[in-house]
């Protein structure tokens, strides 16, 4: 009787490595404008990082392979994406990586970093002054690239394990809060959602410019969706099974199958004419079409609802 080989279980597809498993971030300890080494690139990067895998054993049955690099001086990284495999597979490979990649090339000091899901963050209260107080300050001190580049290392030194993922963005004019006399302002952030933002979440504050602020969960105005068949609220056309409306003559067919019903009328299918009376099916207004994005039940919806308060967003 011949023993009985067991061999190891194949991958099932709740193992598949989803596209964030699958990247890589060379963060650079500047966190500012990274400027490399005459003659290296991100490509650069990336072909010196496939040779160091190449040589080493294969994981899974191949070798690791980074598909592609992307730049991103403007916060002081670069994303590399591998072909199949995720971080957790080539991780202990890394160190050797970063000490090869480093000989080779001479980049600026840097460190491999997983990829994390990201959070938008509104902050409160952010004084306008460098002196942090007082209404006098000048409207090019928040035009250039300087000053967000200040956020940004300010935000990430004072607050440790906060990590900004893109251009710190302020909200509103900043002539209009000259001329108001304003005093301080709103700030957008794009941070990695690390323990230590989540923290800072669940605190309702973030330091930044020698204080603590306040801060809340930014969510993004979203029109709501009007589906382009029945002319309702909540979905997309090609989910919907309802009977098509025309929100030109508010018929039962399609809008592309629209024809005036005037004599000798030159109005081409589909299109409006002068014979076209507007009136919107959703809030019976009679200056617009249905489906305006400026219609009142459109923006009065849900998914257009204000940022939110200080509430930690599902995971995604």
């Amino acid at each position: 009787m011949k023993p009985v080989v067991c061999s190891a279980p194949l991958a099932s597809s709740s193992q598949v490595v989803t596209t964030r498993e699958r990247h890589i971030t060379l963060r650079f300890s500047t966190r500012k404008a990274v400027v490399l080494p005459a003659g290296i690139s991100a490509e650069t990067i990336r072909s010196r990082m496939n040779a160091f895998f190449a040589n080493k054993p294969k994981v899974g049955g191949s070798h690791p392979y980074v598909k592609e690099t992307r730049l991103r001086s403007d916060v002081g990284c670069i994303y590399a994406t591998l072909s199949t495999h995720s971080y957790g597979q080539v991780e202990d490979m890394l160190a050797g990586c970063h000490a090869v990649v480093m000989r080779d090339l001479g980049l600026p000091d840097f460190s491999f970093v997983r990829d994390t899901a990201k959070v938008k963050v509104l902050v409160i209260g952010v004084p306008l002054a460098d002196t942090g107080r007082g209404s006098v300050w000048r409207v090019e001190d928040w035009t250039n690239d300087k000053v967000y580049d200040g956020l940004r290392l300010d935000v990430e030194r004072s607050n440790p394990g906060v990590f900004t993922a893109g251009r710190p963005n302020i909200l509103g004019s900043i002539h209009a809060m000259k001329e108001n006399k304003a005093t301080s302002c709103q700030i957008r952030l794009v941070l990695e959602r690390t323990r230590e933002v989540e923290d800072a979440l669940r605190a309702g504050r973030l330091c930044l410019r020698g204080a603590n602020r306040g801060i809340w969960v930014w969510t993004d105005h979203r029109p709501a969706q009007v589906c382009h068949n029945c002319l309702q609220l909540g979905h997309i056309s090609t989910m919907c099974a309802a009977p098509p409306r025309c929100r030109l003559c508010r018929g039962n067919h399609k809008t592309a199958q629209h024809l005036c019903p005037a004599l000798n009328c030159p109005g081409q299918q589909g299109e409006s004419c002068e014979h076209t009376v507007r009136i919107c099916l959703l809030c019976n207004s009679s200056w617009h079409f249905t489906g305006f994005d400026r219609c009142p039940a459109v923006r009065m919806t849900p998914d257009a609802s204000p940022p939110c308060g200080p509430r930690l967003p599902d995971r995604r």
